[in-house]
């Protein structure tokens, strides 16, 4: 038996215990439209992702706007005890290889990228070729993977342009936007996090959105990648984003899809629940209404990243009582339905495994 299997069936120690009782708070009416009328989805969930948090937690479905949520749920004071081993905040794959350590067609791809990046981007990239800005307009699943790593950021302005990643974790998102020539500032929860980031040079502020209780138009782009799930209170945020946003700003927003084909086929297993960190987790008409209760209009859907089969793996990897690290192979059956799922995905945004979307202050 691997490590990980050994320690996923310890971990059922954990999951019978329970959540302290003075640190659960019950919901009863959608946090996000207030509807009180709502459907069970799932009853028994556990951290069956990180193994630390104990409890068992049940997912209910709003009727009117089909949002997810936990109830009762983790109180904000204890919530932590939930994030005891978690680890999403190591480098992710934007940092690049030297250009001197790559082969051939893979230092061409490098500079067709650097050439688009350069162009769409504001990015300073020495080994760049314009080709590649020719490449990307016409062949848009080669565009839209680069454009969504850069989370779709505008231009900058020439007077200058202010970022905000809440959620930034160690500042890697940060630096891409710095190459980009912003101006950018991060908020996040994780102490530990923070001080790299600020160790990296980057005006990073422990906490939460509140840091900027009192204050409006600050920001011309905000960005939420895999943040608003967590969130005990995501309307309030949402309205908090648009107070501090300049008028004609930006928000983008990255969360889990809860009518993914990934959650239908894999249920309590589909990584994207996360029980019981992912308080509330959307659909696109939940997302959607969202903004516009908060003030948002030009709403915009974006292509997903392709992790069809990386979510897949994992939630097959957790449905056979593994951590979702495990390095088991993912059978063919299930391939395919990632393979499916990935292409029915471009065709209908509701059905896609993560949601992306953008949308803006009004300008007046």
């Amino acid at each position: 038996m691997s490590e990980s299997m050994k320690f996923s069936t310890d971990a059922k120690d954990i999951w019978e215990a329970p959540w302290p009782m003075d640190g659960l708070e019950a919901l009863n009416n959608c946090p996000i439209c207030g509807d009180s009328q709502r459907k069970n989805l799932y009853d028994g969930l556990v951290d069956n992702t990180f193994f630390c948090a104990p409890g068992k937690w049940s997912l209910w479905s709003c009727i009117s706007c089909s949002v997810a949520y936990l109830d009762p749920r983790p109180s904000p004071a204890t919530i932590s005890l939930a994030y005891e081993k978690y680890y999403t905040h190591t480098k992710d794959n934007i940092s690049q290889s030297s250009y001197e350590d790559l082969r051939k067609f893979r230092k061409l791809r490098r500079r067709l990228v650097n050439g688009y990046t350069n162009w769409r981007f504001g990015t300073k990239e020495e080994n760049a070729n314009a080709l590649g800005v020719i490449i990307a307009l016409l062949i848009p699943f080669v565009r839209k993977p680069i454009d969504n790593r850069y989370r779709n950021l505008p231009k900058r302005d020439k007077n200058g342009s202010r970022l905000l990643d809440l959620g930034c974790g160690n500042g890697t998102f940060l630096k891409t936007a710095r190459n980009c020539g912003w101006d950018v500032v991060g908020v996040d929860p994780d102490p530990k996090a923070v001080r790299e980031a600020q160790d990296n040079g980057f005006e990073v502020h422990h906490g939460s959105i509140d840091i900027f209780a009192g204050q409006k138009d600050l920001f011309d782009f905000i960005c939420m990648s895999h943040v608003i799930e967590h969130l005990h209170d995501p309307i309030k945020t949402l309205a908090d984003c648009h107070r501090i946003l300049k008028p004609g700003g930006t928000i983008w927003i990255e969360t889990p899809n809860i009518d993914s084909f990934g959650c239908q086929y894999f249920g309590i297993n589909w990584r994207g629940l996360e029980t019981p960190r992912h308080l509330v987790i959307q659909s696109s008409k939940s997302l959607a209404f969202s903004l516009k209760k908060s003030g948002f209009y030009a709403i915009s859907w974006l292509r997903d990243k392709n992790v069809y089969r990386g979510m897949f793996k994992k939630s097959y990897e957790m449905s056979k009582d593994c951590s979702p690290n495990e390095s088991l192979p993912l059978p063919i059956k299930f391939a395919c339905r990632a393979y499916k799922a990935k292409y029915l995905g471009l065709f209908f945004v509701g059905r896609r495994e993560f949601l992306i979307i953008t949308a803006r202050k009004p300008k007046t």
